[in-house]
Order: C-alpha cells, then sequence, then structure tokens
C-alpha cells in the first residue's frame, strides 16, 4: 500500500496549475512542503465542501479525503482557496462582501468540518491571492487563525 503524509486540496482552476508559459502555483506549494502528497483538485474546492451546490458535491470531496487519511494514512490536509475563484462569483457581484475574508471564513469554516470527520488530523489554510494589478499571478499565503 502507497503512504502519502499529505493531501493537497484545490481548486481545478488552470490558473493555479501547468500552464503553457511553465507557471505551475501548485507544484510549486507541493515542492515546497518537501512531502508525497495526495492531490484532489475540484472545481470550487473549499467551496463545495463549505457551501456545496449540491450535497453529493460535498460528500464525494469528503470520500476522496477519507481514502488519503484511511488509506494513505496522510497526516496533514492542506486546503488551499484562491483570489479570482469563479464559484465565489455569484456571492460577490452584487454584494459588498470582501472576497478575502470570504474566502478565509469559508477556509476557518471548512477546517471544523474536516476535524469532526478527521480529529487526528491537522488541517492547514491557504489562499492563493492575486499579485497586486494582476489577474493570473499568485501567491500562496498561509492563513493562520
Amino acid at each position: 500500500m502507497h503512504k502519502c503524509d499529505a493531501v493537497v486540496v484545490a481548486s481545478s482552476d488552470y490558473c493555479l496549475h501547468r500552464r503553457a508559459d511553465g507557471r505551475n502555483y501548485i507544484g510549486d506549494f507541493i515542492k515546497k512542503l518537501g512531502v508525497d502528497c495526495d492531490r484532489i483538485f475540484v472545481s470550487g474546492s473549499v467551496y463545495e465542501l463549505v457551501r456545496p451546490t449540491r450535497p453529493e458535491y460535498r460528500e464525494k470531496l469528503l470520500d476522496c479525503l477519507r481514502y488519503s487519511v484511511f488509506h494513505h494514512e496522510a497526516k496533514t490536509i492542506h486546503l488551499i482557496s484562491n483570489e479570482g475563484c469563479s464559484a465565489y462569483a455569484r456571492f460577490l457581484t452584487n454584494q459588498k462582501i470582501n472576497e478575502l475574508e470570504m474566502l478565509k471564513s469559508d477556509l476557518l469554516e471548512a477546517r471544523k468540518i474536516l476535524l469532526k470527520q478527521f480529529p487526528n488530523v491537522e488541517i492547514c489554510l491557504y489562499i492563493a491571492k492575486l499579485e497586486k494589478g494582476e489577474k493570473d499571478v499568485f501567491k500562496i499565503q498561509r492563513v493562520e487563525s
């Protein structure tokens, strides 16, 4: 049986992954962790855990995490939300909600959900923030609670 140290949950948004110009924010993040990781990439990622558009979306994400934790013995879950995520667009379009505050709030709520499922696993939270004045240049930063 294969084992890994961690699992990374992030959006499947192409902007975060291997780009034609060589940028790969999630890949670089995993390299910096320096451990083997399972990878779960789904549209909306944390959004679908906290406010799923369909109940089965949350359950599928939890099933993937269960596999990583119970079969691959992952001890840490790294949750990454990204600024500019289209899953949040409907909340942000006509409301005066700060996107970064909402992402942080949802990450903290996601941690609560996951700790109920996986009480012995460390949950680390991150936001891939857009660099000032850029549309697709990100810096992944840890969120402190």
